[in-house]
């Protein structure tokens, strides 16, 4: 490893180590059990790849694409505990958004394009490891975007904690997309472009550090908070459209 293949991993295991501690200090972590778990994970993975390649160099890669992988799957947790804390149970957003825009539109979307950007990846590198964190990492992008932008619809407040995890994770997922992209249109500088991968995990890290330095919880988000009849019109139209995209895909 170079020194600032050394100094990347440092900087990233001590801000894990920051995160997990701002979380335990805040007693955090109960709130936010998902995303304290998915940390606690990283800081063990880093700890173990740096091991693995300081006494057992030629597992290293292996485990390396394999972790990353299962890493990749853990990420949707953190997903799912932003959302279940920006459309709580108490409002009946989460169900009109859990049951009407995540399964349908942006599902048959993400679904299609990650399919076949993957499918794509996969006939030039012959890596299914490859190609699937192209897949996971283009959906996982796709969701915080929607989440965001959901919020950013509903006018809702994102606390502190909250909105430093979900950005992070966009930094982090967009990048790595980026990263992939430049890396197909010119593989020549794939040696400088696989450093926007660790740069964007950095920035993730940084922005959760941020994020958990306090508790700040979200507005609470009642059903009293929005007018019953914007609720009702919403869901019509959004079943017309669902109606709508089905005749598309089976006339």
């Amino acid at each position: 490893m170079s020194v600032a293949s050394y100094l990347i991993f440092f900087l990233g295991l001590a801000l894990e180590v920051l995160v997990v501690y701002r979380l335990l200090k805040g007693v955090s972590w109960r709130r936010y059990p998902f995303f304290f778990c998915y940390v606690v994970y990283l800081v063990a993975l880093s700890i173990a790849q740096f091991g693995i390649l300081s006494y057992i160099p030629v597992l290293y890669a292996k485990v390396y694409w394999y972790s990353e992988d299962v890493s990749m799957f853990l990420y949707f947790f953190v997903i799912w505990e932003v959302f279940r804390h920006v459309f709580s149970k108490s409002s009946v957003l989460h169900e009109i958004v859990l049951r009407g825009f995540m399964p349908g539109v942006l599902g048959i979307i993400v679904s299609l394009a990650a399919i076949s950007w993957g499918a794509a990846n996969y006939e030039t590198s012959h890596s299914v490891l490859f190609a699937s964190e192209r897949i996971l990492g283009f959906c996982q992008a796709s969701l915080i975007l929607a989440i965001l932008l959901l919020a950013r619809y509903y006018n809702l407040h994102l606390g502190r904690n909250l909105w430093g995890v979900a950005v992070g994770c966009g930094l982090f997922s967009s990048f790595s997309i980026v990263n992939f992209a430049l890396i197909d249109l010119a593989p020549s500088f794939f040696p400088y472009w696989q450093l926007l991968t660790p740069f964007g995990f950095i920035s993730m890290l940084g922005m959760w550090t941020w994020a958990t330095w306090n508790y700040s919880p979200n507005q609470v988000v009642t059903d009293g908070t929005f007018d019953q009849s914007d609720i009702e019109r919403w869901s019509e139209n959004w079943s017309r459209a669902l109606t709508v995209i089905r005749r598309v895909i089976h006339p």
